[in-house]
């Protein structure tokens, strides 16, 4: 619910806390991982130093993310988690490491 609004108030107002998104748990991913190619975003980022910083720590933050996620997955049945498999999905299909600026 949280990342929703906050997808749909960047959306409005062209603002956008990446720091604050890189953050969110796995169930969030669906909604973060379209900003990852985002070309507003991008074209920000390519005119801003301070924005540049802030997608790059984003980027950071999703790698992470993505190396916890496949850690979590292959370890047993009881750290099963439906957010996760979704994560791993993303991840697989929409690499980040390829995405920094």
């Amino acid at each position: 619910f949280i990342a929703r609004e906050n997808v749909e108030r960047y959306q409005a107002t062209g603002e956008i806390d990446l720091t604050y998104f890189g953050n969110l748990s796995e169930d969030a991913l669906p909604l973060v991982m379209p900003l990852v190619r985002n070309e507003t975003i991008t074209e920000r980022v390519l005119t801003n130093e301070a924005a540049a910083d802030d997608y790059t720590r984003f980027l950071n933050q999703l790698v992470w993310k993505r190396d916890a996620t496949a850690r979590y997955y292959y370890t047993s049945w009881q750290a099963t988690h439906a957010s996760r498999s979704v994560a791993r999905e993303l991840f697989e299909s929409q690499p980040v490491e390829t995405l920094k600026p």
